[in-house]
């Protein structure tokens, strides 16, 4: 995967991490045929404990290297960012979004993603 990548590289000049907002697939709503045949089925967290345990379950699957942080049960940072299902964003020191992508994962743009955490981080 690229983004560990990127954070075994940048992770002692800058911050990386995924932020697990909700659950987009949940049991009761739209399901994908990916997700079933792989039996990915969890309900939607209503508790930010079982919020945790779904986004630990997805790091390992996905083999994240990078910390992944939690949005609120009240899902303020999907709310402020529009980030479901899946978005990229690349912040400068300032908090100044540098680089958004367009909805995942169809218009997920990981090169610009990716440029803007190098250019960034320098050299």
């Amino acid at each position: 995967m690229r983004f560990n990548e990127a954070y075994e590289t940048y992770k002692d000049r800058m911050h990386l991490f995924c932020i697990y907002i909700n659950e987009v697939h949940p049991d009761y709503g739209w399901q994908i045929k990916v997700n079933l045949d792989a039996d990915i089925i969890h309900n939607q967290p209503t508790t930010i404990e079982e919020r945790a345990d779904i986004a630990e379950v997805c790091q390992l699957d996905l083999r994240l290297n990078m910390p992944v942080l939690l949005g609120d049960i009240e899902n303020e940072t999907d709310l402020s960012y529009a980030a479901r299902p899946v978005r990229l964003f690349v912040l400068d020191e300032d908090g100044v979004i540098v680089h958004r992508s367009g909805v995942g994962p169809r218009d997920l743009d990981v090169e610009g993603a990716l440029a803007a955490i190098e250019k960034i981080a320098g050299p």
